[in-house]
């Protein structure tokens, strides 16, 4: 292994932890909702949650790597597959980084709801960095979790309220 070949996977590692940090963010600022809802719907039945987003995992992993296998067209039908669940687990990361940002907004009153997702959402990517523990146990748990929340963010025909929207004054008031 030579010099390069440490560079290159380093910076894959940190391309990697970076957009999934930023896809985290933008699901969170897009779909507010439907993120909302998955965070309520961890919080409300977690270990539900876990079970069913293992039972995801399991099935939809298994039928598009065997497909993805088949090779010519198939395939893609495999990583369509694969692609769909991973980005279902987005949506449910979303809710997690929401839930984090209740429990620091609770320590720091005075952060905005931005920063509290921004913040919210390095720390569940940064969990999975921690050597064995993060990497074996900690983000096994949050892939199932999110698959289960993002599914039930799907689900659900009832969402979140609306955020109240906050008008910005023309001129300043002194």
């Amino acid at each position: 292994m030579t010099f390069g070949d440490v560079l290159a996977i380093t910076l894959l590692i940190t391309v990697t932890i970076t957009t999934l940090w930023a896809g985290l963010v933008a699901f969170t600022v897009l779909f507010s909702r439907r993120a909302q809802v998955a965070a309520n719907a961890l919080k409300d039945a977690p270990g539900k949650q876990i079970g069913i987003g293992a039972l995801i995992a399991l099935v939809a992993g298994t039928i598009s790597v065997m497909l993805m296998t088949a090779g010519g067209p198939v395939a893609m039908i495999g990583f369509a597959m694969l692609a769909a669940a991973l980005a279902l687990a987005v949506l449910g990361s979303s809710g997690i980084a929401l839930l984090i940002a209740e429990r620091l907004q609770t320590l720091e009153p005075g952060q905005s709801r931005l920063r509290g997702a921004t913040v919210g959402a390095a720390l569940a990517v940064a969990t999975g960095l921690l050597p064995v523990i993060g990497w074996f146990f900690l983000m096994p748990a949050l892939l199932f979790a999110s698959l289960g929340a993002g599914l039930a963010a799907l689900r659900t025909k009832a969402t979140a309220p609306a955020p109240e929207r906050q008008a910005v004054p023309l001129v300043a008031e002194n």
